[in-house]
Order: structure tokens, then C-alpha cells, then sequence
């Protein structure tokens, strides 16, 4: 599966290659045109976000699951959860607009 991707990815990125001009640089309409490799992108970042968290500072003293958090201590709060999976099973074709 992870070969299919790769594959639909060059071969869309070729196509719009193809069209230019050696050393012509990519515009907008050329990025609207690579509809797979944004969407892979969207996945690539839904699975794996850069940012996993953002730190927070308590303002008044509170209990979480039992624990006292004093005011004034950081507090991490995570951005995403999401379980493991096998991405080659997650991965469904047909939600792409190829």
C-alpha cells in the first residue's frame, strides 16, 4: 500500500513537472493541482501533528484524576490522542480525489 501511495504521489508531481519549463518554479495553480499529495500530507499530519502539546501555567489550585495541581505550576496539555494503528489498513483510496 505504502508503494501505491508513493507511486500516485510521483507520478501526479511528474505530470505537473512535465508542464514547466526547466528551472520554472511551481505556483498556485500547480499546487491546486496536486489534490493526492495534499491529501496524504493532511493524513501524514493527522497521524503524526509537529505539535504534540502546548505547556500552560494553573491559575488556581485544582484536582485532576486525584492529583492536587498547586497554582502556578506548568501544566502540559496534549493537543491529540489517537490510537495505533497499521496505516497501510487505514489507508482507503477512495477517500482521496485522484
Amino acid at each position: 500500500m505504502i508503494c501505491f501511495i508513493y507511486v500516485v504521489i510521483w507520478s501526479e508531481q511528474m505530470e505537473i513537472a512535465k508542464s514547466k519549463d526547466p528551472g520554472e518554479l511551481l505556483n498556485w495553480d500547480d499546487i491546486q493541482k496536486m489534490k493526492y499529495s495534499w491529501n496524504v500530507a493532511c493524513e501524514v499530519m493527522r497521524l503524526a501533528p509537529p505539535l504534540q502539546g502546548a505547556f500552560r501555567e494553573a491559575m488556581d489550585d485544582f484536582m485532576f484524576n486525584g492529583f492536587s495541581i498547586p497554582k502556578g505550576w506548568k501544566v502540559l496539555a496534549k493537543i491529540y490522542k489517537h490510537t495505533r494503528i497499521n496505516l497501510a489498513k487505514s489507508i482507503k483510496v477512495s477517500w482521496y480525489n485522484i
